[in-house]
């Protein structure tokens, strides 16, 4: 008998933890708490226990019904609470207790202050540059809703997973400082990330039609040969000169001769 509480015990903790909205709180409370439900069996079972350990296996099984009843109420607070006008935190919630012999049942209504969302806060991921085409790495990145009543505050984190979360487009196509945006319940806020742009290649130098310049050689190199150049044909004109007027003046020797 001892095992079968335990392992009930176990099962019924597990479940409670799974629920997230009020129809698995509902289905909760159907499989382990209400008449036909499984706790409520385990009385039952006395029957099968040995009279002499019947009353001190009760009182486990009673502890054990008043401890699921406890964490069910604590559950329903909760999803009840979760289940309010978006951007706030805050609502009512009904409560029903009862003893464990089933014998008297009450109900409380509990009002929760609201806390209306006022902003967020964001902390940026760790990579902030990146290079053109890259997609958005969100490792790192951190919001938090700062819920706001009065002069009261609360800050509760958001996780990246949540429906309600939504963070802007990423344009790495051109280089810049980008802003991206991140939205929850009507709230915005932003962080900053820088795309850098690719780095050129220098290419070889152009040639200009007709240069004779090597890989090395200067523009100066070129002047000075042009300049070379032209003193050696100066020199050759006026060798040329000279032999032609040798040549007149021995053809006019001979001619007076």
């Amino acid at each position: 008998m001892q095992a079968m509480i335990d392992e009930l015990a176990k099962q019924a903790a597990e479940s409670l933890g799974q629920v997230s909205s009020k129809e698995t709180l509902a289905s909760f409370w159907q499989e382990y708490l209400s008449k036909n439900g499984k706790i409520p069996a385990l009385m039952k079972n006395l029957r099968s226990v040995a009279p002499e350990e019947r009353p001190a296996m009760g009182k486990i099984i009673n502890e054990l019904k008043q401890k699921v009843q406890a964490d069910y109420d604590a559950a329903a607070v909760k999803v009840t609470g979760d289940a309010v006008e978006n951007g706030k935190l805050g609502g009512k919630a009904t409560i029903t207790v009862t003893s464990a012999d089933e014998s008297e049942t009450k109900t409380y209504t509990v009002t929760f202050n609201a806390f209306t969302l006022a902003s967020l806060k964001v902390i940026g991921p760790t990579k902030t540059e990146y290079a053109i085409g890259d997609k958005l790495d969100t490792a790192g990145l951190k919001v938090t809703a700062v819920y706001q009543s009065g002069d009261k505050t609360k800050e509760v984190p958001v996780a990246l997973d949540d429906p309600q979360l939504a963070i802007g487009s990423f344009d790495s196509t051109t280089a810049g400082k980008k802003a991206i945006t991140v939205s929850y319940r009507g709230v915005t806020a932003t962080f900053n990330v820088t795309v850098k742009a690719n780095a050129v290649a220098p290419g070889p130098e152009e040639q200009k039609p007709g240069s004779t310049n090597k890989p090395g050689a200067t523009g100066n190199g070129n002047k000075n040969t042009v300049a070379h150049t032209g003193s050696n044909v100066a020199a050759i004109a006026g060798a040329v000169a000279l032999l032609a007027a040798a040549a007149g003046a021995l053809f006019m020797l001979r001619k007076r001769a």
